[in-house]
Protein backbone atom coordinates (compact mmCIF):
# COMPACT_ATOMS: atom_id res chain seq x y z
CA UNK A 1 0.00 0.00 0.00
CA UNK A 2 1.37 3.45 -0.87
CA UNK A 3 0.81 6.89 0.66
CA UNK A 4 1.86 10.35 -0.53
CA UNK A 5 3.99 12.53 1.70
CA UNK A 6 1.72 14.40 4.13
CA UNK A 7 2.98 17.77 2.86
CA UNK A 8 1.46 16.94 -0.55
CA UNK A 9 -2.02 16.38 0.88
CA UNK A 10 -2.98 20.08 0.97
CA UNK A 11 -1.84 20.37 -2.65
CA UNK A 12 -4.00 17.44 -3.67
CA UNK A 13 -6.91 18.73 -1.59
CA UNK A 14 -6.74 22.10 -3.36
CA UNK A 15 -6.52 20.37 -6.74
CA UNK A 16 -9.60 18.27 -5.98
CA UNK A 17 -11.40 21.18 -4.25
CA UNK A 18 -12.08 19.25 -1.04
CA UNK A 19 -10.94 19.60 2.57
CA UNK A 20 -8.43 17.32 4.26
CA UNK A 21 -11.09 15.66 6.43
CA UNK A 22 -12.91 14.54 3.29
CA UNK A 23 -9.63 13.49 1.71
CA UNK A 24 -8.76 11.17 4.59
CA UNK A 25 -12.15 9.48 4.46
CA UNK A 26 -11.78 8.19 0.92
CA UNK A 27 -10.81 4.74 -0.34
CA UNK A 28 -7.13 3.97 -0.61
CA UNK A 29 -6.66 1.51 -3.46
CA UNK A 30 -8.09 0.21 -6.71
CA UNK A 31 -7.14 -3.12 -8.21
CA UNK A 32 -4.94 -3.14 -11.30
CA UNK A 33 -7.88 -4.39 -13.37
CA UNK A 34 -10.06 -1.54 -12.10
CA UNK A 35 -7.38 1.02 -12.97
CA UNK A 36 -7.02 -0.39 -16.50
CA UNK A 37 -10.78 -0.32 -16.99
CA UNK A 38 -10.99 3.29 -15.82
CA UNK A 39 -8.08 4.40 -18.04
CA UNK A 40 -9.74 2.83 -21.09
CA UNK A 41 -12.89 4.85 -20.35
CA UNK A 42 -10.81 7.98 -19.69
CA UNK A 43 -9.14 7.70 -23.09
CA UNK A 44 -12.56 7.54 -24.74
CA UNK A 45 -13.76 10.60 -22.80
CA UNK A 46 -10.65 12.62 -23.69
CA UNK A 47 -11.04 11.78 -27.37
CA UNK A 48 -14.62 13.03 -27.34
CA UNK A 49 -14.18 16.06 -25.05
CA UNK A 50 -10.91 17.05 -23.35
CA UNK A 51 -12.64 19.10 -20.64
CA UNK A 52 -14.98 16.21 -19.81
CA UNK A 53 -12.01 13.84 -19.71
CA UNK A 54 -10.22 16.02 -17.16
CA UNK A 55 -13.42 16.31 -15.13
CA UNK A 56 -13.83 12.52 -15.04
CA UNK A 57 -10.15 12.11 -14.11
CA UNK A 58 -10.32 14.59 -11.23
CA UNK A 59 -13.45 12.93 -9.85
CA UNK A 60 -11.83 9.49 -9.83
CA UNK A 61 -8.56 10.68 -8.26
CA UNK A 62 -10.69 12.53 -5.71
CA UNK A 63 -12.27 9.18 -4.80
CA UNK A 64 -8.94 7.31 -4.61
CA UNK A 65 -6.27 9.92 -3.73
CA UNK A 66 -3.96 7.34 -2.15
CA UNK A 67 -3.87 4.95 -5.12
CA UNK A 68 -0.55 5.77 -6.76
CA UNK A 69 -1.18 3.45 -9.70
CA UNK A 70 -4.38 5.35 -10.51
CA UNK A 71 -2.78 8.78 -10.05
CA UNK A 72 0.20 7.91 -12.27
CA UNK A 73 -1.84 6.23 -15.01
CA UNK A 74 -4.27 9.15 -15.01
CA UNK A 75 -1.47 11.70 -15.25
CA UNK A 76 0.13 9.83 -18.17
CA UNK A 77 -3.20 9.51 -19.99
CA UNK A 78 -4.09 13.19 -19.51
CA UNK A 79 -0.61 14.23 -20.60
CA UNK A 80 -0.91 12.26 -23.86
CA UNK A 81 -4.45 13.59 -24.45
CA UNK A 82 -3.21 17.16 -23.97
CA UNK A 83 -0.30 16.55 -26.32
CA UNK A 84 -2.64 15.22 -29.01
CA UNK A 85 -5.15 18.03 -28.51
CA UNK A 86 -3.23 20.45 -30.72
CA UNK A 87 -4.02 23.31 -28.31
CA UNK A 88 -1.61 26.28 -28.30
CA UNK A 89 0.76 26.49 -25.33
CA UNK A 90 -1.13 29.26 -23.54
CA UNK A 91 -4.35 27.21 -23.58
CA UNK A 92 -2.63 24.22 -21.96
CA UNK A 93 -1.50 25.92 -18.74
CA UNK A 94 -4.50 25.11 -16.53
CA UNK A 95 -4.60 21.51 -17.76
CA UNK A 96 -0.87 21.14 -17.11
CA UNK A 97 -1.22 22.33 -13.52
CA UNK A 98 -3.60 19.45 -12.80
CA UNK A 99 -1.29 16.90 -14.44
CA UNK A 100 1.76 18.21 -12.56
CA UNK A 101 -0.12 18.04 -9.25
CA UNK A 102 -0.85 14.36 -9.86
CA UNK A 103 2.78 13.63 -10.75
CA UNK A 104 3.97 15.48 -7.63
CA UNK A 105 1.79 13.28 -5.43
CA UNK A 106 3.16 10.14 -7.09
CA UNK A 107 6.70 11.47 -6.67
CA UNK A 108 6.14 11.46 -2.90
CA UNK A 109 4.62 7.98 -2.82
CA UNK A 110 6.21 4.76 -1.60
CA UNK A 111 6.02 2.91 -4.93
CA UNK A 112 9.63 3.22 -6.05
CA UNK A 113 9.07 2.48 -9.73
CA UNK A 114 6.16 4.89 -10.12
CA UNK A 115 7.98 7.48 -8.00
CA UNK A 116 11.01 7.39 -10.31
CA UNK A 117 8.83 7.71 -13.41
CA UNK A 118 7.05 10.69 -11.89
CA UNK A 119 10.32 12.33 -10.88
CA UNK A 120 11.72 11.85 -14.38
CA UNK A 121 8.61 13.37 -15.95
CA UNK A 122 8.63 16.31 -13.52
CA UNK A 123 12.31 16.97 -14.19
CA UNK A 124 11.66 17.14 -17.93
CA UNK A 125 8.56 19.26 -17.44
CA UNK A 126 10.35 21.81 -15.23
CA UNK A 127 13.27 21.88 -17.65
CA UNK A 128 11.00 22.81 -20.58
CA UNK A 129 9.34 25.53 -18.51
CA UNK A 130 12.69 27.05 -17.56
CA UNK A 131 12.47 26.07 -13.87
CA UNK A 132 16.02 24.73 -13.85
CA UNK A 133 16.52 24.51 -10.08
CA UNK A 134 13.28 22.60 -9.67
CA UNK A 135 14.24 20.31 -12.55
CA UNK A 136 17.61 19.60 -10.92
CA UNK A 137 15.90 18.89 -7.60
CA UNK A 138 13.75 16.20 -9.22
CA UNK A 139 16.76 14.81 -11.06
CA UNK A 140 18.82 14.58 -7.85
CA UNK A 141 16.14 12.41 -6.27
CA UNK A 142 16.39 9.80 -9.01
CA UNK A 143 18.67 6.82 -8.33
CA UNK A 144 21.81 6.37 -10.38
CA UNK A 145 21.38 4.07 -13.37
CA UNK A 146 21.69 0.41 -12.52
CA UNK A 147 24.49 -0.92 -14.70
CA UNK A 148 23.40 -4.53 -14.17
CA UNK A 149 20.47 -5.10 -16.51
CA UNK A 150 18.67 -8.23 -15.32
CA UNK A 151 17.26 -8.77 -18.81
CA UNK A 152 20.63 -10.08 -19.97
CA UNK A 153 20.63 -12.77 -17.30
CA UNK A 154 16.96 -13.51 -17.94
CA UNK A 155 17.64 -14.01 -21.66
CA UNK A 156 20.54 -16.34 -20.88
CA UNK A 157 18.26 -18.32 -18.56
CA UNK A 158 15.61 -18.58 -21.29
CA UNK A 159 18.21 -19.80 -23.79
CA UNK A 160 19.43 -22.50 -21.42
CA UNK A 161 15.83 -23.60 -20.90
CA UNK A 162 15.33 -23.67 -24.69
CA UNK A 163 12.72 -20.91 -24.41
CA UNK A 164 14.10 -19.27 -27.55
CA UNK A 165 11.01 -17.23 -28.43
CA UNK A 166 10.96 -15.62 -24.99
CA UNK A 167 14.71 -14.96 -25.11
CA UNK A 168 14.58 -13.41 -28.57
CA UNK A 169 11.56 -11.22 -27.78
CA UNK A 170 13.24 -9.97 -24.60
CA UNK A 171 16.43 -9.04 -26.44
CA UNK A 172 14.50 -7.48 -29.32
CA UNK A 173 12.66 -5.23 -26.89
CA UNK A 174 15.98 -4.25 -25.32
CA UNK A 175 17.44 -3.53 -28.77
CA UNK A 176 14.39 -1.40 -29.61
CA UNK A 177 14.89 0.55 -26.38
CA UNK A 178 18.63 1.00 -26.97
CA UNK A 179 18.15 2.24 -30.54
CA UNK A 180 15.60 4.74 -29.29
CA UNK A 181 18.10 5.93 -26.66
CA UNK A 182 20.80 6.29 -29.33
CA UNK A 183 18.39 8.38 -31.41
CA UNK A 184 17.70 10.66 -28.45
CA UNK A 185 21.46 11.12 -27.92
CA UNK A 186 22.10 11.91 -31.58
CA UNK A 187 19.22 14.40 -31.69
CA UNK A 188 20.60 16.17 -28.61
CA UNK A 189 24.11 16.22 -30.11
CA UNK A 190 22.65 17.71 -33.29
CA UNK A 191 20.95 20.40 -31.21
CA UNK A 192 24.21 21.15 -29.38
CA UNK A 193 26.10 21.50 -32.66
CA UNK A 194 23.42 23.92 -33.92
CA UNK A 195 23.68 26.04 -30.76
CA UNK A 196 27.47 26.07 -31.28
CA UNK A 197 26.72 27.25 -34.86
CA UNK A 198 28.74 24.31 -36.16
CA UNK A 199 26.31 23.40 -38.92
CA UNK A 200 28.72 21.02 -40.63
CA UNK A 201 28.89 18.86 -37.50
CA UNK A 202 25.12 19.14 -37.05
CA UNK A 203 24.54 17.76 -40.55
CA UNK A 204 27.10 14.99 -40.00
CA UNK A 205 25.48 13.84 -36.74
CA UNK A 206 22.01 14.11 -38.25
CA UNK A 207 23.07 11.87 -41.12
CA UNK A 208 24.36 9.27 -38.64
CA UNK A 209 20.94 9.37 -36.95
CA UNK A 210 19.25 8.77 -40.31
CA UNK A 211 21.53 5.85 -41.17
CA UNK A 212 21.04 4.37 -37.70
CA UNK A 213 17.28 4.21 -38.31
CA UNK A 214 17.84 2.35 -41.56
CA UNK A 215 20.49 0.04 -40.11
CA UNK A 216 18.29 -1.07 -37.21
CA UNK A 217 15.01 -1.15 -39.18
CA UNK A 218 13.49 1.46 -36.90
CA UNK A 219 10.23 3.33 -37.49
CA UNK A 220 10.63 5.56 -40.55
CA UNK A 221 9.72 8.95 -39.08
CA UNK A 222 12.72 8.79 -36.72
CA UNK A 223 15.02 9.09 -39.75
CA UNK A 224 13.95 12.71 -40.26
CA UNK A 225 14.00 14.18 -36.73
CA UNK A 226 17.70 15.01 -36.43
CA UNK A 227 18.09 16.08 -40.12
CA UNK A 228 15.09 18.39 -39.68
CA UNK A 229 16.63 19.94 -36.57
CA UNK A 230 19.83 20.57 -38.55
CA UNK A 231 17.90 22.12 -41.46
CA UNK A 232 15.89 24.35 -39.12
CA UNK A 233 19.08 25.43 -37.37
CA UNK A 234 20.59 26.48 -40.69
CA UNK A 235 17.33 28.22 -41.70
CA UNK A 236 17.38 26.11 -44.86
CA UNK A 237 13.84 26.64 -46.17
CA UNK A 238 13.74 24.09 -49.05
CA UNK A 239 15.40 21.34 -46.97
CA UNK A 240 13.17 22.03 -43.94
CA UNK A 241 9.98 21.84 -46.02
CA UNK A 242 11.15 18.64 -47.74
CA UNK A 243 11.97 16.94 -44.43
CA UNK A 244 8.72 18.03 -42.77
CA UNK A 245 6.76 16.53 -45.65
CA UNK A 246 8.73 13.28 -45.55
CA UNK A 247 8.18 13.02 -41.79
CA UNK A 248 4.45 13.69 -42.07
CA UNK A 249 4.13 11.00 -44.75
CA UNK A 250 6.22 8.51 -42.74
CA UNK A 251 4.00 9.02 -39.70
CA UNK A 252 1.05 7.66 -41.66
CA UNK A 253 2.81 4.37 -42.35
CA UNK A 254 2.59 1.62 -39.74
CA UNK A 255 5.92 0.25 -38.55
CA UNK A 256 5.58 -3.47 -39.41
CA UNK A 257 7.84 -4.97 -36.78
CA UNK A 258 6.29 -8.39 -37.36
CA UNK A 259 7.97 -8.45 -40.81
CA UNK A 260 11.43 -7.40 -39.61
CA UNK A 261 14.23 -9.83 -38.78
CA UNK A 262 15.37 -7.74 -35.81
CA UNK A 263 11.93 -7.52 -34.16
CA UNK A 264 9.65 -10.28 -35.45
CA UNK A 265 9.81 -12.34 -32.25
CA UNK A 266 8.06 -9.48 -30.41
CA UNK A 267 5.08 -9.91 -32.71
CA UNK A 268 5.06 -13.66 -32.13
CA UNK A 269 4.54 -13.09 -28.41
CA UNK A 270 1.30 -11.20 -29.12
CA UNK A 271 -1.97 -13.08 -28.90
CA UNK A 272 -3.73 -14.24 -32.08
CA UNK A 273 -6.34 -11.47 -31.99
CA UNK A 274 -3.62 -8.81 -31.97
CA UNK A 275 -1.76 -10.48 -34.83
CA UNK A 276 -4.95 -10.71 -36.87
CA UNK A 277 -5.63 -7.03 -36.35
CA UNK A 278 -2.08 -6.19 -37.43
CA UNK A 279 -2.59 -7.88 -40.81
CA UNK A 280 -5.43 -5.55 -41.74
CA UNK A 281 -4.45 -2.42 -39.85
CA UNK A 282 -2.55 -0.38 -42.46
CA UNK A 283 -5.55 1.66 -43.59
CA UNK A 284 -6.89 1.87 -40.06
CA UNK A 285 -3.53 3.14 -38.84
CA UNK A 286 -3.50 5.79 -41.57
CA UNK A 287 -6.92 7.00 -40.39
CA UNK A 288 -5.70 7.14 -36.79
CA UNK A 289 -2.59 9.05 -37.87
CA UNK A 290 -4.68 11.64 -39.70
CA UNK A 291 -6.94 12.22 -36.72
CA UNK A 292 -4.58 11.85 -33.75
CA UNK A 293 -0.93 12.18 -34.84
CA UNK A 294 -0.91 14.84 -37.56
CA UNK A 295 -3.09 17.50 -35.84
CA UNK A 296 -0.67 18.24 -32.95
CA UNK A 297 2.24 18.33 -35.42
CA UNK A 298 0.37 20.82 -37.60
CA UNK A 299 -0.34 22.89 -34.48
CA UNK A 300 3.38 22.87 -33.67
CA UNK A 301 4.19 24.08 -37.19
CA UNK A 302 1.82 27.00 -36.57
CA UNK A 303 2.92 27.85 -33.02
CA UNK A 304 6.54 26.78 -32.37
CA UNK A 305 9.04 29.62 -32.78
CA UNK A 306 11.61 27.46 -34.60
CA UNK A 307 9.25 27.27 -37.61
CA UNK A 308 8.53 31.01 -37.81
CA UNK A 309 11.06 31.64 -40.58
CA UNK A 310 9.04 29.26 -42.79
CA UNK A 311 5.67 30.96 -42.33
CA UNK A 312 6.15 33.53 -45.09
CA UNK A 313 7.17 30.90 -47.66
CA UNK A 314 4.44 30.03 -50.17
CA UNK A 315 5.60 26.40 -50.46
CA UNK A 316 5.35 25.95 -46.71
CA UNK A 317 1.90 27.52 -46.59
CA UNK A 318 0.65 25.25 -49.38
CA UNK A 319 2.08 22.15 -47.70
CA UNK A 320 0.43 22.97 -44.36
CA UNK A 321 -2.85 23.77 -46.12
CA UNK A 322 -2.75 20.41 -47.92
CA UNK A 323 -2.18 18.41 -44.72
CA UNK A 324 -4.86 20.33 -42.82
CA UNK A 325 -7.33 19.50 -45.60
CA UNK A 326 -6.29 15.84 -45.35
CA UNK A 327 -6.90 15.83 -41.59
CA UNK A 328 -10.36 17.33 -42.05
CA UNK A 329 -11.41 14.68 -44.59
CA UNK A 330 -13.94 12.12 -43.38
Amino acid sequence: MTYPDITLLPVLARLLKIDLNTLFSFHEEMTEAEVKCFIAKLIEECQKDLDKGFEVAMEKTKEYPNCMKLLHSTAVTLNIALLLSGLPSESKIEYEKKIIALYECVAEGADGQLRDRALSMLSSWYLKSGEYERSQEMLNRLPDENLLDKRDTQAELYINQNKLLEAAALMERKLQEQVQNIQIILIKLTDIAIKEENYENASYIANISKECVKLFNFSGQFAYIAPLEAALGKKDIPESISLIEKMMNAMQIRWKYEDMVLYHHIAQTQDKDVLEKLKNSDEEYKKIAKKQILPPLLAELDNASKYEFLHSDERFQQMVKRYKAMVEEE
